[in-house]
């Protein structure tokens, strides 16, 4: 880290590196809708006029994506260029900390713009990026409307049966501390 700017690295021969922790998440971001649509890196560079070893380079966050690179990738993954920060951890968003408005320049004594939780914190779901769910997605979306419909139903069900099975448990288990606690406490 240089003195002057702690998000610039030094290399091996001195020079400073620009990528950070926000090109990280930029990068998951790519490799994720790449994946998604089923895309491998050589492809990805083919269409965007590189290397799969320079794709590779924005995917893990070593190189940052300039502007115009990140439009034409939005363009290629046919999302909105909004999407490569949707989500993004707080955590990262405080590497390059910003005054943010907290009002509307035109109604300052409104709601503020950004609502956190109590921890100001927003939940980072790990399980979006699991290797069974982009395959669970990528599947999905080629079945028919009709299909789809019914596999969601499908999973709704199982998904609210199965928590209602967890409560169940839950409530046995504790059913049982409890009787322990009262037996002891005799």
């Amino acid at each position: 880290m240089t003195e002057k700017n702690p998000l610039l690295k030094k290399g091996r021969r001195g020079k400073k590196l620009g990528a950070n922790e926000i090109d990280q998440y930029m990068g998951s971001q790519i490799r994720l809708r790449r994946t998604m649509l089923g895309i491998s890196q050589k492809r990805l560079g083919d269409l965007l006029s590189l290397t799969f070893q320079q794709v590779q380079k924005y995917e893990r966050g070593f190189s940052s994506v300039g502007g115009a690179r990140l439009f034409q990738i939005a363009q290629v993954l046919e999302v909105p260029i909004s999407y490569f920060f949707d989500g993004m951890p707080k955590d990262v968003q405080r590497v390059m900390p910003i005054k943010k408005l907290q009002y509307r320049v035109s109604e300052p004594n409104a709601e503020p713009l950004i609502r956190e939780d109590a921890e100001g914190k927003f939940s980072d779901d790990q399980r979006l990026t699991k290797r069974e769910t982009l395959e669970l997605a990528r599947n999905y979306y080629n079945l028919t409307p009709t299909l789809r419909r019914t596999v969601l139903g499908l999973c709704r069900t199982l998904a609210k049966e199965t928590q209602e099975e967890n409560i169940k448990k839950q409530t046995a288990e504790t059913k049982k501390v409890g009787r322990r606690v009262a037996k002891k406490k005799d």
